[in-house]
């Protein structure tokens, strides 16, 4: 078995943690994941699955936010937590590594779900293959246009330039570069100007209507919110720290 991601590994920290915290479904934010290789992104694949995963092939959670496990099948109860594999080409069997096995078949899960991937994730790569086989001609033409201008080509836009500028400012030589390596993989895994990343289409359809300074804004007001996150946390453990200290010597 390969340990596949679901998100993929040229993506990087910031982008996983930025996509599962804009939709995160749990208040206590317990699906939210911050980094890329934490092993909430992660799962046991035969080979070629791992290769078709969020193109023609996906998993089906349920109950999820829009159905329940009784819309897939009747005789189950709707409420039964289910993981289900969908063949998007249901005439390639070798897509599942196993020509014995159907799209339908029942993906083997844990017993607890501390180490599990959240549903969100699950839900990105469904939404992936949906939009590899399904998205019209006019949303693939609006994408590409987009992908050009804001993502795999490069920071073009001014939002997206004050955006980077932020980021470079606050983080460390080695981050900087592990970022710029990251971006530099995704580039390379994307260069055919035909291919289009569903992921980033993904992060991408909130924002196709937002004008670029209210996207700067948003960009910036956020990053405001990260960097007070941090520093609060910093502060909590200076002060541990400091307490510690003075126990140690009264």
């Amino acid at each position: 078995c390969d340990a596949a991601h679901l998100v993929p590994h040229s993506k990087g920290d910031r982008y996983i943690e930025t996509y599962t915290q804009r939709r995160s479904r749990d208040p206590a934010g317990n699906d939210i994941v911050h980094r890329i290789d934490d092993v909430r992104n992660g799962i046991l694949l035969n080979s070629i699955t791992h290769s078709s995963i969020g193109k023609d092939v996906a998993f089906l959670v349920t109950p999820n936010f829009a159905m329940t496990t009784a819309d897939v099948n009747p005789t189950t109860p709707p409420t039964e937590k289910r993981c289900i594999t969908h063949l998007f080409v249901p005439d390639d069997p070798e897509a599942l590594g196993d020509r014995t096995l159907r799209s339908g078949h029942l993906f083997r899960t844990p017993d607890t779900a501390d180490e599990w991937p959240p549903n969100i994730l699950f839900d990105a790569v469904y939404a992936s293959a949906v939009l590899h086989h399904f998205a019209p001609r006019t949303m693939r033409d609006t994408l590409k246009q987009w992908r050009s201008n804001y993502y795999l080509r490069g920071i073009t836009s001014a939002a997206q330039a004050s955006y980077q500028a932020i980021i470079d400012e606050r983080g460390t030589k080695a981050e900087r570069k592990n970022e710029q390596n990251q971006v530099r993989a995704n580039k390379a895994s994307h260069a055919d100007d035909d291919c289009l990343d569903y992921f980033d289409c993904l992060m991408i359809l909130p924002y196709i209507n937002v004008p670029p300074d209210e996207q700067e804004a948003i960009w910036r007001k956020a990053e405001a919110k990260r960097a007070e996150r941090e520093r609060s946390g910093l502060e909590d453990k200076v002060v541990g720290w400091a307490k510690k200290v003075a126990n140690a010597f009264p």
